[in-house]
């Protein structure tokens, strides 16, 4: 298990994202409102959290979450352009398109867009809809950014950004830090990794998640 900070240079700006990796078999996941740190503090066995997907406006999480033993935490369809799986000691990911089907896998994490696939940058990142335009400033949208992925195939690993960025900036921050595989999550004031010793990282832990994702210890 590792926590890093990693830099780059991109448009004279230096951008940041913290992460950490962990064992499949220390990786679990729990419905609730709370922020990951907030969440990290009430229990004294969780070593790292980090929020999880998109919600509606009635705080229901939107894709699809299913854990072991397909316990389902989330089963609305809603908008998923991707899917993470882990199965037995792989971790991938691929686009809804492929229309690639898991039996049994460990865990399945559906949502969008897709940020890494296997080693390159997901088309989907690179969108106008995830990239749109202020018609008063002229300037792509930007925000604080979480996903979940993996960069050997065999560990889990979860980031933030640091600063606020566009999601092409995202994917390839990502990319540039090893990231093979990796599927995108809430953002902006939801996103949040919070670690036991080392505090909480991200710009945003501001407002409450619907789902965690965490490793005990």
């Amino acid at each position: 298990m590792l926590l890093s900070i990693s830099i780059f240079a991109h448009a004279q700006t230096t951008l940041t994202l913290s992460e950490y990796c962990g064992n499949v078999e220390n990786f679990n996941v729990v419905v609730t409102t709370s922020t990951p740190l907030d969440f990290l503090e009430d229990n004294s066995l969780v070593q790292v959290a980090i929020n999880g997907p998109y919600y509606d406006v009635n705080g229901n999480t939107e894709g699809i979450v299913i854990g072991p033993n397909n316990h389902t935490y989330s089963s609305r369809s809603g908008e998923i352009r991707g899917d993470l799986f882990v199965v037995d000691d792989s971790i991938f990911a691929v686009s809804r398109r492929s229309e690639f089907f898991v039996n049994n896998p460990s865990y399945h994490i559906g949502t969008h867009p897709l940020l890494t696939v296997n080693g390159e940058i997901s088309s989907q990142a690179d969108e106008s809809r995830y990239n749109w335009v202020n018609n008063k400033t002229g300037v792509i949208f930007k925000a604080f950014r979480s996903a979940i992925g993996t960069k050997d195939g065999v560990h889990i690993c979860v980031t933030v950004s640091d600063q606020q960025v566009t999601m092409s900036e995202w994917a390839r921050l990502l990319l540039k830090n090893g990231y093979k595989y990796s599927i995108n999550l809430d953002g902006g004031p939801i996103s949040q990794l919070a670690i036991r010793g080392k505090g909480s990282f991200g710009g945003g832990g501001t407002t409450p998640t619907r789902m965690i994702f965490y490793f005990s210890k």
